[in-house]
């Protein structure tokens, strides 16, 4: 009979436990937490422009290529990759805006092409050779990047309804 009173006593208390933590966990009362954001990464996107900047005619090319290079971004983000992952992506794509900028001072004639065109042709075999390399594993984890970014762009392309050219 002990046992019994017992364990009577005991479904109750946890009865009144569950009924107690289902008050707690109200979702009104759970603290909120935003998902982390491209700016959560990378705060600083807006100023690259002028971080590549040699000239002033540089600042409207370097615009538009982070205007390129926000949907990729936002892309990873989404992905969920970690933090380490997602800020090495953020350090190649600036210096590969750095290199596209140092590619126009030294061709002027390519900035008569869109910028999209460029960048998607440069980083067609997995982008350009580092100007300022300090070892072979940062070629590497560039190229992973252009490879990755122009996977990124070939699919965004391929989901885009096709355009007809009326003649």
């Amino acid at each position: 009979m002990k046992f019994a009173n017992e364990s009577a006593a005991l479904v109750q208390k946890r009865d009144n436990l569950h009924v107690e933590m289902g008050d707690m966990t109200n979702a009104s009362t759970l603290p909120q937490f935003a998902a982390p954001g491209l700016d959560d990464y990378c705060k600083d996107l807006s100023e690259w422009p002028s971080s590549w900047m040699g000239l002033p005619k540089d600042l409207v090319p370097g615009e538009k290529m982070v205007a390129y290079f926000r949907p990729f971004l936002e892309h990873l983000v989404d992905l969920g990759l970690s933090k380490k992952t997602i800020r090495k992506h953020v350090d190649n794509l600036w210096v590969l805006g750095g290199e596209m900028i140092r590619d126009l001072h030294a061709t002027p004639s390519l900035r008569k092409v869109p910028i999209e065109t460029l960048v998607f042709q440069v980083i067609q075999d997995g982008g350009p050779i580092l100007y300022h390399n300090d070892s072979e594993e940062q070629q590497r984890s560039f190229e992973s990047t252009c490879n990755k970014f122009r996977r990124f762009l070939a699919e965004s392309q391929n989901l885009a309804p096709a355009r007809r050219r009326w003649k």
